[in-house]
């Protein structure tokens, strides 16, 4: 069989795969399930055919004069007039799981940044709601109080991202990949050279293996500059790509790293020390995990063996030894070949040319098991999905792993261990403040303006830390009020008017379908396989699908012209959707529902007629939009 199209290939296969596990096992939430599924709804898409989505939500953007620049060093970017509404939800302050926990939750990040000079200046890429940043990081939180973020990737055209990271000679310097790795891909990299007021690109990271098809990367998984800038490289799911020219511009080159030519997917990527470099890799035939090392700034790469059974593996070098690489301490966590649990922590001294396993599995204990984290594997069943490991940059002994339940502490280079947060504390008999959401995937470290703050990225959002290090055994503090005051911004009565009106509608929609389903006439909720067509822009990336009652179809958001119906179907109900967003042109509509209402215009009943057929031919004169096509609200059609 000729080596064409293989990751089309490995994604059936592994879409195959997990569907078949989540049938056998009812296993609920599975991220790789939630993959597959979203891969049989939809197919699988080329390439191409996500490049073409991000640039039409991109003309979308531009068409609607959308522009992350404004007053102050970088606000959200607006359309022009009472356009947007900002509505909420701004918290997710509680959750049930067998208990009330009053915790709050966000989203899924990707990377961290933190200004290396001013703590107060922090990043978060998220894996489906876009950049945000703030300038008051460091902010004391309480009940109503806390860091301000606000979204300055607005006009990319996609809210899903890869990785971004900052150039070591300008803090105001970003490089950004687009693409999550789990959920949405797309291609597109982008640079920044003003703190993410303003991005250039997109740049297209392509290339081609000796006898495959030409390669575009659509997943960004980790972005590392060498010390002075210049050099840079970017993990992604089709290779190791490099750029001489501190990724700014076309002068990307995909590195061919395989003596048998066969193309990797690169997890992670870290500089050692002086011109030493670690990366770690899948093959893309088989999937066996790869750990490579370079000594020419990421030039020539070898492979470095002793590495068996494993799959996904995260690097993390040490920081604080980046001046001698001869010495520099490097930690891998792995996954294990069958992609069933934990492999391994495994520890170089010498800049990653010889390797040691820790035993960091379930072959040992943390000095404080519970119910959650009896052993030390702490990935579990997930190891490929949740994978965080991080080094004090002032003491390489200090390290910290997070996966699936909880987050471990070692302060002797690997040798014992320690269960410092727990997703769910009261059934494990740890305190309040050790509370952090499960499934780890981004951390930073940071000692800016002289103080240790530990931020985790999870499931939940992003979480804060003074005494990770310092706390004793099981009983670190943790705050999760980091995102409460997401974005403030003025409305008016007129619009305030708006948005209740648009929130009545949704009730009564509501209400309705609820009374239907209790006299046992209603028809169950029948999603359409849209394209992703996140709603709103406020960074919560949301899935939009058509959703049919009957003969009824309920519009929350439609273009005039080409009316689409677009909700969460099935997830937050009616009533919290129509809570996301309202944009201008909102109908002045009676608080009833619409079967009272006497007459119904011609252009409504239009708009009604063209809707129900979109839905019912299974179509979309709207696929491929993404959160940056604004969508005029100019009817509720009911």
């Amino acid at each position: 069989m000729k080596r064409t199209g293989f990751v089309l290939l490995l994604a059936l296969v592994w879409a195959g795969a997990a569907v078949r596990a989540e049938i056998e096992g009812g296993v609920a939430d599975d991220p790789r399930g939630r993959q597959a599924a979203r891969a049989i709804e939809e197919g699988v898409r080329t390439s191409e055919d996500r490049l073409r989505i991000l640039e039409t939500a991109r003309l979308e953007a531009r068409r609607w004069g959308l522009s992350n620049i404004a007053e102050g060093p970088v606000q959200a970017a607006r359309v022009p007039g009472n356009a947007w509404v900002n509505l909420g939800p701004s918290s997710a302050n509680f959750e049930k799981n067998g208990v009330t926990y009053n915790k709050v939750d966000s989203g899924r990040p990707r990377t961290i940044l933190v200004h290396p000079t001013n703590p107060d200046v922090v990043y978060l890429a998220t894996s489906g709601g876009g950049v945000w940043k703030t300038f008051d990081a460091t902010t004391a939180i309480d009940a109503t109080n806390g860091p301000h973020w606000m979204p300055i990737t607005e006009t990319l055209g996609s809210l899903s991202i890869g990785a971004i990271a900052m150039s070591p000679g300008n803090p105001d310097s970003l490089l950004l990949g687009l693409g999550d790795p789990f959920d949405v891909q797309v291609p597109g990299f982008f640079h920044s050279d003003d703190g993410g007021a303003t991005w250039q690109g997109p740049v297209v990271l392509s290339g081609t293996y000796p006898g495959f098809l030409p390669l575009t990367a659509t997943s960004v998984r980790e972005i590392a500059y060498d010390a002075t800038g210049d050099v840079v490289l970017a993990a992604t799911d089709v290779g190791l790509f490099r750029s001489v020219e501190g990724g700014v511009g076309t002068g990307w080159s995909l590195l061919d790293v395989d003596v048998a030519h066969n193309p990797q997917i690169f997890w992670s990527v870290a500089r050692v020390g002086e011109q030493v470099w670690v990366a770690t890799s899948q093959d893309g035939i088989d999937g066996s995990g790869k750990v490579w090392r370079s000594v020419d700034d990421g030039a020539s790469w070898a492979k470095i063996g002793g590495f068996s059974d494993v799959s996904r593996m995260t690097v993390a070098a040490s920081p604080g030894d980046l001046g001698d690489a001869a010495t520099a301490r490097v930690y891998i966590l792995a996954e294990n070949g069958a992609r069933t649990a934990q492999k391994d922590v495994f520890r170089s001294d010498d800049g990653g040319q010889t390797w040691s396993s820790l035993a960091v599995n379930s072959s040992r204990a943390p000095v404080n098991p519970n119910a959650d984290q009896s052993d030390l594997d702490v990935m579990h069943g997930q190891a490929f999905y949740n994978q965080m490991i991080a080094v004090d940059p002032q003491n390489h002994d200090r390290l910290l792993v997070g996966g699936n339940l909880c987050l471990v502490r070692s302060l002797d280079g690997g040798v014992t261990w320690a269960v410092m947060a727990d997703w769910l504390p009261q059934f494990v008999s740890m305190g309040d403040d050790t509370y952090v959401h499960a499934d780890y995937h981004a951390a930073a470290i940071s000692y800016a303006g002289g103080s240790m703050r530990f931020y985790a990225g999870t499931d939940g959002g992003i979480f804060r830390g003074t005494d990770v290090f310092t706390a004793a055994n099981g009983n670190a503090h943790f705050e999760d009020r980091m995102d409460i005051p997401v974005l403030e911004e003025q409305v008016t009565d007129e619009q305030a008017a708006k948005v209740r009106r648009v929130c009545d509608a949704a009730r009564i929609a509501q209400r309705r379908y609820e009374r239907d389903r209790a006299e046992n006439r209603h028809a169950p909720f029948r999603r359409h396989p849209e394209q992703d067509q996140p709603v709103g822009r406020l960074g919560v990336a949301q899935r939009a699908a058509p959703v049919q009652r009957g003969a009824h179809v309920v519009v929350l958001a439609l273009q005039p012209r080409e009316p689409l119906p677009l909700l969460r179907a099935g997830q937050l109900g009616l009533g919290r959707l129509a809570q996301a967003q309202v944009i201008q042109d909102v109908p002045a509509l009676d608080r009833v529902p619409a079967a009272r209402r006497p007459e119904r215009s011609a252009a409504r009943s239009s708009a009604a007629a063209a809707a129900v057929a979109a839905v019912r031919t299974r179509r979309s004169p709207m696929r491929g939009r993404s959160s940056s096509g604004m969508l005029p609200l100019s009817s509720i059609v009911r």
